[in-house]
C-alpha cells in the first residue's frame, strides 16, 4: 500500500485515545461511527477476564481498521487485565486486512487475517470466548446480506 493512502486518525472512546492509520477506500471518517461506540460501550472488566486466570480469546468478524481490537487492548492494559486477551481478527477485504496488520502490529496477541471464517481450517475448531463484529451497515443492503450469508 503507498504510504499516501494512510490517514493518520485519532479516536478518542472511554477516556482512552488511540492513534491508528485509516486507509483511503475503506470506512473511516476520522473517528469511530456510532455502531463501534455502542459496542466498545459494551464491554467492560467482566467481559475481558476469564474465571481461570487464562487468556481470554476474542474474535471481530470484519475487523476493518482493526479499531475494536485496538481498544481492547488499549482498555485491558490500562485495567491492568493480565494476561492479555487473545484475538482474531478476520475481514474479507485485502485493504482492510492490510490496514489492520499496520495498526495492529505493536500487539503480539492479534493475529489479523484475511478470510471469511467459513473457509479457513484456520477457525475450524478455535472456541471463542466473545465474538464481536460491526457489520458493513453504512456499505448498502447488498453489502450487509453477503455478510450475514457469509
Amino acid at each position: 500500500i503507498n504510504e499516501a493512502w494512510y490517514m493518520p486518525l485519532t479516536t478518542r472512546c472511554r477516556g482512552l485515545v488511540i492513534n491508528r492509520d485509516g486507509y483511503r477506500g475503506l470506512f473511516n471518517d476520522g473517528d469511530i461511527d456510532k455502531g463501534t461506540q455502542f459496542l466498545l460501550d459494551k464491554i467492560d472488566d467482566s467481559k475481558l477476564r476469564t474465571q481461570d486466570s487464562t487468556s481470554l480469546n476474542i474474535l471481530d468478524l470484519g475487523c476493518g481498521s482493526g479499531i475494536m481490537p485496538l481498544w481492547i487492548m488499549a482498555y485491558s492494559e490500562q485495567k491492568k487485565i493480565i494476561p492479555l486477551p487473545h484475538i482474531d481478527a478476520c475481514d474479507i477485504s485485502p485493504l482492510a486486512v492490510t490496514c489492520a496488520q499496520h495498526n495492529t502490529e505493536k500487539y503480539k496477541n492479534i493475529k489479523v487475517i484475511l478470510s471469511d471464517i467459513m473457509t479457513n481450517d484456520y477457525f475450524h475448531d478455535k472456541q471463542y470466548d466473545l465474538i464481536i463484529t460491526n457489520p458493513p451497515f453504512a456499505a448498502g443492503k447488498k453489502t450487509v446480506r453477503e455478510f450475514f450469508r457469509q
